[in-house]
């Protein structure tokens, strides 16, 4: 059990009965929609909660990095997608990688598939761009995309299918259900036109959360919804209950005179991004009271208002900057747990067990 009194650093606390919550909804919705789960693990990191996926009967995989890829690559999944094109000087490693997993990678362009010249046992994904103006070709240019399908038919690798990321359900938060329907028909346009009936990857928190309507999808790949965080309970994805990481951290300071606190927490516990609160209030997080099972509700009016290095100002509602004392270790939910769960490097369980990532 965890002991908060022990605690002596900043930490991030993982809840794993909502991490389990969280991803037997998404396996479930999987399974109702007859969809492949091929979840993205960027936001977790760590072999220790990708157990907790090949418990709801996962076993392959999407990544970000090529790092990423050998690291889970140690666990036996059998199959890794790393949604990431290729440069020349990773064909090594790649190879190298290739002889111990069904490896797989992203391609936009000719120069990506140059890249792989000498390798071989690796297929290619073509990663399309439904408007979010990231990497892929456009979806809507069915010639370029055609003429990337010849070269890659063409090369000694497979041509796997289709890569979607839908980023633009992050860009307008408000209109998650409409930017979704436009991805899926860019996609049931782009199989009538190239008469295509293979796999199409597809991911994005929002709309893989509240969507129920896939068509034209064979595998579904989001991954912040293992822990969610502020930013998606404000855009809709989840609910506050969900969110299963928070930081915790000691308060070094009072200011009486501003009701301020100064935290042991700043950018390189939580990274910069930032959230406008629906009572506008620019911050990076907001506060919770911790105890040795999990942490309360949201308090109102308590944000972390500033950060530098490795210190942050938070501005407290009377009652909670009274209640607070030099020492004390506060509570705060992260405006984006990928960030912040990629900074800290480790977690710590309710059941007092420290859980490492790939950054350790």
């Amino acid at each position: 059990m965890l002991q908060l009194k022990n605690l002596s650093e900043p930490s991030l606390l993982v809840d794993l009965q909502k991490v389990r919550g969280n991803i037997a909804r998404m396996a479930e919705k999987c399974h109702k929609h007859k969809l492949i789960f091929q979840p993205h693990f960027k936001t977790h990191q760590s072999i220790q909660i990708g157990c907790l996926f090949k418990e709801a009967g996962v076993n392959a995989i999407t990544v970000s990095s090529l790092a990423m890829a050998e690291y889970f690559a140690a666990d036996n999944y059998s199959h890794i997608h790393l949604a990431m094109p290729p440069i020349a000087s990773q064909a090594a490693r790649l190879q190298q990688l290739a002889r111990k997993t069904n490896l797989s990678v992203n391609i936009s362009c000719t120069a990506h598939l140059q890249a792989l010249k000498n390798t071989d046992g690796i297929s290619v994904f073509i990663d399309l761009d439904p408007n979010y103006g990231r990497t892929g070709i456009d979806i809507a240019n069915h010639n370029l995309i055609a003429a990337l399908v010849d070269e890659v038919e063409q090369s000694t690798h497979d041509m796997a299918g289709f890569y979607v990321h839908n980023g633009t359900t992050y860009q307008q938060p408000g209109a998650t259900k409409q930017l979704h329907q436009n991805a899926l028909k860019a996609i049931v346009l782009l199989r009538e036109k190239l008469s295509y009936n293979g796999p199409v990857y597809f991911g994005d928190t929002p709309g893989c959360s509240t969507a129920q309507s896939f068509e034209g999808i064979s595998h579904l790949t989001a991954g912040n919804f293992v822990f969610y965080d502020l930013m998606q309970a404000q855009f809709g994805s989840c609910s506050e209950e969900d969110i299963a990481v928070c930081m915790a951290c000691p308060i070094v300071e009072k200011h009486h005179e501003k009701q301020q606190i100064v935290i042991h927490g700043g950018a390189v516990h939580f990274s910069k991004e930032q959230l406008i609160s629906p009572s506008q209030t620019a911050h990076f997080g907001q506060l919770v009271h911790l105890h040795n099972e999990g942490w309360s509700t949201l308090q109102p009016n308590c944000h972390l208002i500033s950060l530098s290095q490795e210190h942050g100002i938070m501005q407290l509602s009377q009652s909670v900057f009274n209640s607070c004392q030099v020492g004390d270790f506060v509570g705060v939910l992260p405006v984006h747990s990928c960030l912040t769960a990629h900074s800290m490097g480790k977690y710590v369980s309710f059941d007092g067990e420290s859980i490492r990532t790939m950054n350790l």
